[in-house]
């Protein structure tokens, strides 16, 4: 391999991820090298020409501000014509984003920009379905920035929305607690309301809809009288499902349609999905099946673009729902089954999203098994492991059948080497001890166990010795 001397170093890193992209690999053969006859991945390998040259720092700073500014203006330009190419180079350059956040929260006197980095990754966190390595950097966040400060804030609104998508109330409830002590410190009222604004999403996902009604509407003044359009929609459309399960079926839809006349006002879509998601269930509580299947297609066709897995398992949730509301307890049952693969591949489950939202899932579930039986239900409950979120949008979409159903539903996320390393770590060994025993570097065994967490939706390594205890036959 050449040296780096005459390359400018913005060319080097490029050089590096574009290797990388291509899954090269480097072994060492020194017969000296402690690294003999183990793979290296050429982002080691660059990491370890630039240690020696002494440029780790320099270009460690510009490959972060690079990505940061990316971040940026992800948030910046969110509410607008360019949010699925936002996503999409959001998704592309996701391991340089992680590289990148993870020096911040690893060099001295960089907390607050690390904080503003991982908070500007909100969308790639949420909409970008990477809710475990969001909580796990954005709590790094907050256990180092322990000042009273915004950033501080932002972060603890930030943490709280994704628990929430996990299903962690109590954790979502103890960072908007303080968001909201810290916003009445600051006299901030822009904070206050982001604070409302979750709050809001929290009291619907623990069945209070009333409260959380009050909530929203709060928040949402402020953001409009702030030209916050992006929390603005965001909260409207949350706004409509709490008026939902409220009863308010007028109002929600009122809602809704305001969501989506802004939304084409501003060429924005990831709002208008959802916005048509809960239409799609306003519909269904109202009867109107038809209709409910008509704005649930509506949000799939937006999700083949963005394929933001969250609402793309909601929408096909409410068609189960619709299906089995009209008597097609056998389609019921294959939507029932593609939307677990889109939860499973997320890292959290309908449960998540309040007691109304799990009660309806389980009335229809229970509806259609019914009609069914319990081994046709899960026959066609039971996808092939191997099915792809594509496919299970087109399957939705009524625009291809199904794959097979599998005969015996699959358990396991992981692969086979994930599933060998879960164990190690649920043995208790370090990411060091696992790599000496399986002779590969550290930081592929990190990037496996990053990878574990994310796909069993957890965020500590007792909680993948616990799934395993459970899944270990």
């Amino acid at each position: 391999m050449c040296g780096f001397g005459d390359i400018p170093s913005g060319d080097v890193v490029d050089l590096l991820d574009r290797l990388i992209a291509k899954s090269l690999v480097i072994v060492d053969r020194s017969p000296d090298s402690v690294r003999y006859n183990q793979l290296m991945t050429v982002r080691e390998y660059g990491s370890e020409l630039l240690d020696a040259a002494g440029d780790t720092a320099v270009l460690g700073r510009r490959h972060r501000d690079h990505f940061a500014a990316l971040a940026s203006r992800s948030v910046r330009y969110w509410c607008g014509p360019d949010q699925s190419d936002l996503l999409a180079q959001l998704r592309r350059d996701h391991a340089n984003l992680m590289a990148a956040l993870d020096w911040s929260l690893r060099t001295s006197g960089e907390v607050e920009v690390a904080a503003e980095f991982a908070v500007a990754l909100r969308y790639h966190w949420i909409a970008g379905g990477n809710l475990s390595y969001g909580r796990r950097r954005v709590e790094q966040v907050l256990g180092r920035l322990i000042d009273p400060v915004r950033e501080r804030g932002d972060a603890l609104w930030v943490a709280a929305w994704i628990a929430l998508i996990q299903g962690d109330r109590d954790a979502a409830r103890r960072y908007l607690d303080e968001c909201t002590s810290l916003a009445t410190a600051l006299d901030d009222i822009v904070l206050r309301a982001h604070a409302d604004h979750w709050l809001g999403l929290h009291e619907l996902f623990s069945g209070h809809t009333a409260h959380s009604i009050e909530l929203y509407r709060a928040a949402i003044r402020v953001h409009h009288e702030n030209d916050d359009a992006a929390s603005m929609l965001t909260a409207e459309f949350q706004l409509a499902m709490a008026e939902c399960y409220e009863g308010l079926h007028d109002e929600a839809l009122a809602t809704c349609n305001r969501v989506l006349e802004l939304a084409d006002r501003y060429g924005e879509k990831w709002n208008r999905a959802y916005a048509l998601w809960v239409s799609a269930l306003v519909h269904v509580h109202r009867g109107d099946i038809a209709a409910a299947v008509d704005a649930a297609r509506q949000a799939l066709r937006i999700q083949q673009h963005y394929k933001d897995k969250i609402c793309t398992a909601l929408s096909i949730e409410v068609l189960a729902w619709a299906a089995v509301a009209d008597a097609d307890a056998e389609l019921s049952a294959r939507l029932f089954g593609i939307a677990a693969v889109v939860w499973t591949r997320l890292g959290t489950t309908v449960a998540a999203f309040g007691p109304h939202t799990a009660d309806d899932s389980h009335a229809a579930r229970e509806a259609a098994r019914t009609a069914l039986g319990d081994h046709v239900f899960e026959r066609l409950s039971s996808p092939p492991d191997d099915m792809t979120i594509d496919q299970a949008v087109s399957f939705a979409l009524g625009e291809h059948a199904a794959p097979p159903n599998r005969p015996v539903p699959g358990t396991s996320p992981l692969t086979k080497r994930e599933f060998e390393i879960a164990r190690l770590v649920a043995d208790g060994m370090s990411n060091r001890a696992v790599a000496d025993k399986l002779v590969i570097s550290p930081r592929t065994v990190d990037g496996h166990v990053e990878r574990i967490l994310a796909k069993l939706g957890v965020t500590s390594r007792t909680r993948i010795a616990t799934w395993v205890a459970a899944h270990d036959d």
